[in-house]
């Protein structure tokens, strides 16, 4: 009964954790269709959408991987590799990525909006991404130990600094898509 417990609480936790960042997207509608135009919003969501497949395979699904092997080893130390391993190499591919990236950021902004304008966006996304990535490893981390309070406390400044630089960068800055990128 106190695995079920366990479980119960966990899920509970992650569970609030990934509704409250979904739920500050949803509270943000309002502000980024006030402060941004159709053709702002419709770029916006071109980036999200390129974020979104570069992130896949540059992500290459190390950190669900580390879910799946830590348990197959019984020795804390042996676990600790596989997280160690799994960490050096997100950050290895999320370096030598964002280099590639960087350089290519002109030819995405071509590839997807037929216009060389939006680079400095397409290199902005992609830093973000590398520190998106890198993230990752150590929050799955939390998970695996079992750490939701960490996890969600985590998760709450994540989507609170989030917030707060998107009201900063879009209301009082006048950013647009640049401000919500940063």
């Amino acid at each position: 009964m106190s695995i079920i417990k366990q479980v119960a609480k966990n899920s509970l936790i992650y569970g609030l954790g990934d509704l409250l960042t979904k739920l500050v997207g949803f509270l943000l509608i309002p502000l980024y269709t006030h402060y941004l135009t159709t053709a702002e919003y419709g770029v916006l969501e071109l980036l999200d959408l390129t974020s979104y497949i570069v992130g896949f395979l540059l992500a290459m699904g190390i950190a669900q991987a580390v879910m799946r092997f830590y348990f197959e080893y019984e020795s804390e130390e042996e676990r600790n590799r596989v997280v160690s391993v799994a960490l050096l190499t997100v950050w290895l591919a999320s370096a030598g990525g964002l280099v590639v990236l960087q350089v290519c950021a002109p030819w995405f902004s071509e590839a997807v909006f037929q216009s060389a304008d939006y680079g400095p966006h397409f290199r902005i996304l992609f830093a973000t991404l590398a520190v998106t990535i890198s993230n990752e490893i150590p929050l799955q981390y939390l998970r695996i130990r079992q750490l939701a309070v960490r996890f969600i406390s985590i998760s709450l400044c994540r989507v609170s600094l989030s917030l707060s630089l998107n009201i900063l960068f879009i209301v009082f800055y006048g950013l647009g898509v640049q401000g919500i990128l940063l």
